[in-house]
């Protein structure tokens, strides 16, 4: 009996030095887990502030295209109405000039 006893508590003492390292491993998994959590969260964070912060440039970089094409369509517009006046400014120096042809041969005859 005292055979059996001893047996007996040997079988629990290894029972109990188990369940020891395995609270033990649960406890150490526990604190990776813990660890690990920590380092997502910081990521997750890291990477919604990068978002926001290539957001802003890509807004930032869609307003100075849409200014630049205002201003070239701005250019384009006054290079236009330019050349506009110069066409009438030429006309206008064209018959000026065929008017004085006309009245150069009209003093020569």
């Amino acid at each position: 009996m005292k055979s059996e006893l001893d047996s007996l508590h040997e079988d629990y003492s290894k029972l109990y030095d188990s369940y020891k390292r395995l609270r033990g491993v649960a406890e150490e998994q526990k604190q990776e887990y813990a660890a690990l959590h920590e380092k997502f969260v910081e990521r997750v964070e890291e990477i919604k502030r990068l978002q926001g912060k290539l957001m802003r440039l890509r807004e930032d970089a869609q307003n100075k295209l849409e200014m630049a094409s205002k201003d070239m369509a701005d250019c384009i517009r006054d290079r236009d109405e330019s050349l506009v006046g110069l066409k009438l400014k030429v006309r206008q120096l064209e018959a000026e000039l065929s008017s004085s042809q006309k009245e150069l041969e009209i003093k020569a005859s």
